[in-house]
């Protein structure tokens, strides 16, 4: 009866103590290789959004970054630069860059790590860094909760995914000493 009474007790605590916890925080969802690519929200440089018309027929490095206060940038620039120099002459390769906010409206210091980063060579003539055609920026503007990292399950930055030419992602938290071979893979398939 003494061990019947302790085993009810204890279950009774443990109901208890859970019932206490505060609900966890909303997991962020999870994208997976072949379904078709979340919707990305977010305005470049220009005001413009994205759209998947946007996308179409390409294969698309997506980069998820955040702002670092000390830094202003969390952006890994030189493996982006040396994959837009490696592949500046598929028109089929897309970089889309998101930068994400920390919990504030950050767009006035995104938009002035874009603006700073001025004129780039690729190896096909100089053009400025907010208007390349191969390599897009987007800001996240859900400040409480960015949309487009929860849609693909980005709990961390930087953060890669690859789409492929068909909408569909092709490769999802691609770690950063695969991205070539990555973007190699999809664009020998791709159409």
């Amino acid at each position: 009866m003494t061990l019947l009474v302790s085993l009810a007790s204890a279950a009774v605590a443990e109901v208890q103590a859970r019932a206490s916890k505060p609900a966890a925080p909303k997991a962020p969802e999870s994208a997976r290789v072949g379904d078709e690519a979340p919707a990305i929200d977010g305005s470049g440089p220009d005001g413009n959004g994205v759209s998947r018309e946007h996308l179409r027929g390409k294969v698309v490095l997506l980069v998820f970054w955040t702002l670092d206060p000390a830094t202003k940038s969390r952006m890994p620039l030189e493996p982006l630069r040396e994959l837009r120099r490696a592949f500046r002459a598929d028109e089929r390769f897309l970089i889309l860059t998101v930068c994400l906010p920390n919990g504030v409206d950050e767009s006035d210091a995104w938009l002035d790590f874009v603006a700073r980063q001025g004129k780039v060579d690729y190896g096909g003539g100089e053009v400025l860094f907010q208007n390349d055609p191969s390599w897009w920026n987007v800001f996240d503007f859900g400040v409480e909760e960015p949309t487009t990292a929860r849609r693909y399950g980005v709990e961390e930055t930087p953060a890669y995914f690859l789409i492929g030419d068909d909408g569909r992602l092709d490769a999802v938290r691609i770690p950063r000493e695969r991205l070539r071979a990555t973007v190699e893979a999809s664009l020998r398939h791709a159409r």
